[in-house]
């Protein structure tokens, strides 16, 4: 046989392979697409986490659940502070008491921001001091002619300034 001959009938050969592997991976592709689709769909979890959304109104949306709900009153739950769940209470359909706890959430970031906080007050409040002193003593050059309009509203603008930080820092603390 001549050489072109043979590689001719090389190369009808390795394309015949191939394209048997392709019919092969076909039909088992086929056979894995209708067994997947003959089998039931997975069941959830009995206790998966659900999320949904929490709107103010009627209930309009739902998921499966164990147990069916049939409230005698609406009630809204949220968390008074943001935080990490550290501990979650009562599982989806326990029947739970007034005052039970429902989660726990970590406020170690709360009470860091908190005394930061107070830190800040007690600073803003030696702020204040010091500025109503400089204003005084601004009032007190000006009743002597040794100081301007100006100066002064400057001293008086400062001491307000410095005393609305601390009724600000007062309310994010009493927010906390």
């Amino acid at each position: 046989m001549s050489t072109r001959l043979k590689t001719l009938l090389t190369g009808a050969l390795v394309l015949l392979l191939i394209l048997a592997a392709i019919a092969v991976g076909l039909k088992i592709r086929r056979e894995r697409a209708q067994e997947l689709a003959a089998m039931p769909p997975p069941e959830p979890a009995p206790w998966a986490l659900h999320v949904a959304s929490v709107e103010k109104g009627d209930l309009i949306r739902g998921f499966p659940t164990l147990a069916e709900l049939n409230a005698s009153q609406e009630i809204t739950l949220r968390a008074q502070i943001a935080g990490t769940v550290l501990e979650m209470g009562p599982r989806e359909g326990i029947q739970v008491e007034p005052g039970q706890r429902l989660a726990r959430i970590d406020v170690r970031e709360l009470l860091e921001n908190r005394a930061s906080l107070e830190a800040q007050l007690a600073a803003a409040r030696a702020e204040v001091q010091r500025t109503l002193d400089d204003y005084r003593r601004q009032q007190e050059l000006k009743k002597k002619g040794l100081t301007s309009d100006e100066a002064l509203q400057s001293k008086r603008t400062a001491w307000v300034a410095a005393r609305e930080k601390v009724n600000s820092l007062r309310r994010q603390i009493s927010a906390l």
